[in-house]
């Protein structure tokens, strides 16, 4: 039996790369999990770091209130001077990424080696 994508747990692991921190995302960043997602990227932010990474490898599903808080965190980052990288898209992520031209406003690697060495 499958389960549905959109009731897997998700959570959010927050590590360091030298100076950067990696916020990575595991499950599916849906229904209450963008609360939780706020709180994490809050917390992060409030570190006052340069670049937030934003591994998204382990992410299983995206809907739409986790696409909202990666735009919302993008703008507070902004805000900031902080830079907001996201890497390791799986192809159906990074197809709606571009049909909805977020790659266009988004930093995207491929994975997270390519990411950090971009700094």
């Amino acid at each position: 039996m499958t389960q549905d994508p959109a009731t897997d747990a998700c959570t959010f692991d927050v590590s360091h790369e030298g100076e950067i921190y990696v916020v990575s995302v595991l499950g599916s960043l849906a229904d209450d999990a963008h609360r939780r997602g706020k709180e994490i990227f809050l917390q992060v932010l409030g570190q006052s770091p340069k670049r937030i990474l934003v591994d998204l490898e382990g992410m299983e599903f995206i809907s739409s209130s986790g696409i909202g808080l990666l735009v919302s965190i993008l703008k507070r980052c902004r805000q900031r001077g902080v830079s907001l990288p996201l890497c390791g898209l799986r192809a159906e992520v990074l197809e709606l990424f571009r049909l909805t031209r977020l790659n266009q406003i988004f930093e995207i690697h491929d994975n997270r080696s390519a990411a950090l060495a971009a700094r």
